[in-house]
């Protein structure tokens, strides 16, 4: 599933609906120009490919930068393809990891604000705050020791969602945990 995007499709109307053996007849039939064009669509993606650049890589850059370029070979734009791929991995890894109602408030709030950087109880008292918002529901009860700990129990999550994060003392000594894009 990691090299794909799924594009859903109507369902084929009883009508236009074919056999095997029919849809096998008509594909030999269009053959020739199915490959052509198919060629000529590689010709152009590797002409289109030399001439991107991106700021970073997600996972599987190869494959991010071949959609890219066949995408926009295609007549999209760029971002087209990028949204539908970050949307696709997005969808997978929510279901896969299925966090939790404070991580993914977290999240949310990461993504709506470009970071968040404050001591573990003001943490927990901004994602609270944002989640009543959001109308996402978080566990109950919430000590503030709890905090550092989900979070790097979702780290793989957090990562796969291009979320870093950094913990450490400020000059004062005072603990503080840090989230950011």
């Amino acid at each position: 599933m990691d090299r794909s995007i799924i594009i859903e499709l109507d369902p084929i109307s009883s009508r236009n609906r074919l056999t095997e053996y029919e849809l096998h007849k008509r594909f030999e039939e269009e053959r020739p120009s199915i490959v052509s064009g198919f060629f000529d669509l590689i010709a152009k993606a590797m002409e289109i490919k030399e001439t991107l650049e991106f700021k970073h890589y997600p996972r599987m850059a190869d494959f991010f930068e071949w959609g890219t370029a066949i995408a926009i070979a295609l007549g999209y734009d760029r971002e087209y393809f990028e949204s539908s791929y970050f949307d696709m991995i997005h969808d997978r890894l929510e279901s896969f990891h299925n966090p939790s109602g404070f991580i993914k408030a977290l999240k949310l709030y990461v993504e709506d604000n470009g970071a968040i950087r404050a001591s573990a109880s003001e943490v927990l008292d901004i994602i609270k705050g944002y989640a009543e918002k959001l109308n996402i529901e978080i566990e109950d009860p919430l000590p503030v020791t709890w905090v550092t700990r989900k979070i790097n129990n979702s780290i793989e999550y957090l990562n796969d969602m291009n979320i870093n994060f950094e913990r450490g003392k400020d000059r004062r000594g005072a603990r503080f945990i840090h989230l950011f894009r």
